[in-house]
């Protein structure tokens, strides 16, 4: 397909580069060497977004990657441009880098006052406004928009505070180690315009933005109000019912409603098998829900956990550590799998569960081996591990540690032979959860997770390769999930593998917050996701209802936006004002709801219209969409690709539809937010619908 920005090409490509952090962006730092452009350049028209304007942002050097990444991993579509952007701008961000001309800072100070919102970074501007800090001081913690708690600051922060102007109210303070707060974040009106400034560069010193005021994006975002960027279709979220507060555990539909936009939900299947009945969790009243909201329902096994009731009425089968006590991982029961008759036993408390209920996947997750230290917890040494080993472990650590490699391969394997063999199990997405052995070799090693194994053993099976990064990471730069994802990508084709994030409280010390929030989750996201947009987020029950419901924007923020389109490595939905009815997508009417689309990967050229639609509309689809049209006023056409079961949500109720050639009998059901869901089939298909 031919380009189709050639009137931006050259002024946009810096901001194509800039699509994710600076840790990617090799060949891109010479692609630009000023972001002020020619005023006699007339902007391109924006067609990608409705009546909304993207956030214009003036910045210089590796700075501009680092806001890029925080504004569109908020759920904002941001670009570099330059001083002839004002023409059509609606919202400025200048960063500290930016060494602004007395003509600059007059261009800028008239657009804020004729109505313009301005978000100042910069030293130059803030004092063009008559806003003036202090010498930096030593900075404690901070209290910001959206969170309870101060933040903590690493040792030895400095910080410029501002003096409290009139007209200004103060949005976030620090905490001084001397006992005083100053303002670190103030916004105010500028005749018609408004201004949002920081009176320190969240940028410098190598942060990534969210350091100071974990929230600064999102209050950029409802500061500036600009366009809304694309969301990610393929999120999986983890749901534990025993995490969920008695409030919300049996509410169904609620869950529902809370996970709606996500492709999949990966249910805590062993709360099953109890000796009374009464205590079985209902999956199938879970499960209906989640299908009436278009949502996959997968099955989440922990082996070597089974379920507690293998625990206590087989103790005969509990793993021992290396000091002959049963072995407990945290929370699981740990079984000796390794014993083939505890392996026998276990498959029998598993078909049960896997066969009873609707299941669209199962996710077979997280089986390794304690470390070596300390000896009390090390596994495994059951009979069985110790006969298969042939030696003593302890004289022979380092062949133990590469036997136990070999050991979870295998009992992975054989577990995802068992679940291909259940009578449903030719239908079920097969996922693979591993631990990482990119970041951290020690600690995979310590596990018994060698990726390149496990991939192996994935691939065989025809299962999603799932790769989480290792606890001893978790309070690391969220680029480290770039990394993650390179690394399970060169071994996996990029359809079959999922990045998991864990977001888990890390403990006190942990900076800023004990738990990944706001932006360094959203960082996360747009990193795990940024080459397939499939991320597995750990876990519903624990992460708040505020982080949870953007997690679709931060991962669709690795998405790079244009005036007039957008370029994607997956497919996204959009979102604009509804009174936009009509979508040209590279010069063809493409079917879409009121205000929302569905994008396939690749770069397209968008052109939003005014108007009702054309044809009923793709308002949603948890798959790969390839390529759509409309047939007619009552009729649409699109393929798609699914290792599951998949489903559509349309603006119309479908009254037929043809897969391949061959009818499809579908049951459209009504979302209460609007429109209607149809199952379709796993695979590559190519459908036409009558409405």
């Amino acid at each position: 397909m031919a380009k189709k920005f050639a009137p931006r090409e050259s002024r946009l490509k810096m901001a194509i580069c800039l699509g994710v952090f600076s840790l990617f962006l090799t060949g891109c730092a010479n692609s630009q060497s000023s972001t002020v452009l020619p005023p006699s350049l007339t902007p391109t028209p924006i067609t990608a977004y409705g009546s909304s304007r993207p956030l214009v942002i003036f910045s210089a050097g590796t700075q501009s990657s680092k806001i890029v990444a925080l504004i569109r991993a908020s759920g904002y579509v941001g670009y570099v441009g330059g001083i002839s952007e004002l023409q059509s701008a609606k919202s400025l961000l200048v960063s500290n880098s930016s060494i602004l001309s007395t003509a600059e800072l007059s261009a800028i100070k008239n657009w804020t006052q004729a109505g313009g919102k301005l978000v100042s970074f910069n030293r130059q501007l803030n004092a063009t406004f008559g806003l003036l800090s202090n010498s930096p001081e030593a900075i404690q913690s901070t209290n910001v928009p959206y969170l309870a708690r101060p933040t903590v600051l690493a040792n030895n922060t400095t910080l410029a505070v501002f003096h409290l102007s009139d007209g200004f109210e103060s949005l976030a303070t620090a905490n001084e180690l001397n006992g005083a707060k100053g303002n670190i974040l103030l916004t105010g009106s500028i005749h018609k315009g408004a201004l949002l400034a920081s009176s320190f560069d969240p940028f410098a010193a190598n942060r990534l933005g969210y350091e100071i005021v974990p929230s600064l994006g999102r209050v950029i975002g409802k500061f500036a109000t600009p366009a809304q960027g694309p969301s990610s279709v393929m999120n999986i979220a983890y749901l534990d019912p025993g995490t969920l507060p008695a409030s919300l555990k049996f509410n169904f539909s609620q869950i529902a409603q809370d996970l709606s936009g996500y492709r999949a939900v990966e249910v805590a299947a062993w709360d099953s098998a109890f000796v009374n009945p009464a205590n079985n969790y209902p999956y199938e009243s879970l499960i209906n829900a989640l299908h009436a909201r278009g949502i996959l329902a997968f099955a989440w096994i922990e082996p070597p956990f089974v379920n507690l009731y293998m625990w206590q009425t087989y103790p005969q089968c509990r793993e021992l550590t290396a000091t002959g006590s049963y072995a407990i991982d945290d929370w699981r029961q740990v079984i000796a799998l390794e014993d083939p008759s505890c392996f026998a036993i276990a498959l029998q408390q598993w078909r049960p569960v896997l066969t009873q209920y609707a299941w669209d996947g199962v996710n077979v997750a997280e089986l390794y081996f304690q470390p070596p230290n300390p000896p009390a917890q090390f596994t495994p040494f059951s009979k069985s591990a110790l006969a298969l080993f042939g030696a003593n472990p302890m004289a022979n650590i380092s062949s133990f540690l590469r036997f136990r490699e070999d050991l979870v391969a295998t009992l992975d394997g054989k577990i995802l032979s068992f679940v291909k063999s259940l009578p449903n199990g030719g239908n079920l997405d097969l996922q693979l959860t591993v631990i990482d052995d990119s970041l951290d070799k020690t600690e995979a090693l310590d596990l018994g997770s060698n990726l390149n194994l496990l991939s192996k053993v994935a691939h065989q099976a025809g299962a999603t390769l799932q790769v989480e990064d290792p606890y001893t990471t978790w309070t690391k730069s969220p680029e480290r999930y770039f990394t993650v994802a390179a690394h399970a990508n060169a071994l996996m084709s990029r359809s079959e593998f999922t990045v998991d994030i864990n977001d888990v409280n890390r403990g006190s010390s942990a900076s800023p917050t004990a738990q990944p929030t706001m932006g360094e989750l959203d960082l996360q996201a747009l990193a795990a996701g940024s080459i397939n947009g499939k991320v597995a987020f750990y876990e519903f029950g624990t992460l708040s209802q505020y982080d949870f419901s953007r997690t679709q924007l931060s991962v669709g923020g690795s998405t790079v936006d244009y005036p007039n389109g957008l370029k994607s490595n997956f497919t996204v939905s959009l979102q604009v004002e509804p009174l936009y009815g009509r979508l040209i997508l590279d010069g063809n009417p493409w079917p879409v709801g009121r205000g929302t689309a569905v994008i396939p990967s690749g770069e397209h050229n968008l052109a939003w219209e005014i108007g009702n639609p054309v044809s009923p509309g793709i308002l949603w689809i948890d798959a790969s969409l390839g390529t759509a049209e409309v047939i007619s006023s009552t009729s649409i056409g699109f393929t798609y690709f699914s290792k599951s079961n998949a489903y559509v949500k349309l603006s119309s109720a479908p009254t037929t539809a043809v897969v391949n050639g061959q009818p499809l009998a579908i049951d459209p059901v009504a979302d209460t937010s609007g429109g209607y869901w149809v199952r379709l089939p796993p695979g590559t298909n190519s459908v036409v619908m009558k409405f």
